[in-house]
């Protein structure tokens, strides 16, 4: 019998480790939408480390880009990025993860995936631990005009704060 580690078991560490020890597989998923995205997104960084611990592929993983852009106010989201910056991934790398081109979102580094769910915690973290604010995604956006093209209003105001733009025009091109 094969097991496989559901996405909605990640968020429970008991049964992840029950179904990890009963020799599920722990690189279930495609790159960029892996096991280890859905933990950085959804679970604690213990859950995290027993994945690893039972081999799932680090470099299958947009973990970082998961944490950072995670829509909905999951605790522990910063305690997450801190400890994945800690592992050492790479706050400016480039996200794995294909999107549909009618999306128009593009791949970018996990500042670009913090402009969604607009928790500023977690843009603060990013930019403190070396985020390049003018690395662009794959539409050539930096995260700033990401931000406004997407109307991420608070998340655009603070990358404005951040780099002194307090008074500029939303809309503007930095």
């Amino acid at each position: 019998m094969v097991l496989t580690v559901s996405r909605h078991v990640v968020g429970n560490e008991r049964l992840t480790r029950w179904f990890l020890e009963n020799g599920a597989n722990a690189n279930f998923g495609k790159v960029g939408s892996t096991l280890l995205d859905v933990a950085a997104a959804n679970a604690t960084t213990e859950v995290f480390d027993l994945l690893v611990a039972h081999g799932a592929r680090i470099e299958d993983c947009d973990a970082l880009h998961s944490a950072a852009g995670e829509r909905e106010d999951k605790p522990g989201r910063v305690t997450m990025l801190t400890h994945l910056l800690d592992t050492g991934f790479n706050v400016n790398a480039i996200g794995r993860r294909d999107y549909p081109p009618g999306r128009r979102i593009g791949r970018g580094t996990p500042l670009h995936a913090a402009m969604a769910p607009q928790q500023t915690d977690r843009i603060d973290l990013l930019l403190l631990r070396g985020a390049d604010m003018g690395v662009k995604n794959t539409l050539g956006q930096t995260p700033l005009e990401y931000a406004i093209s997407k109307g991420f209003g608070r998340s655009e105001n603070f990358l404005r704060s951040a780099m002194g733009l307090e008074g500029s025009k939303s809309g503007a091109t930095v």
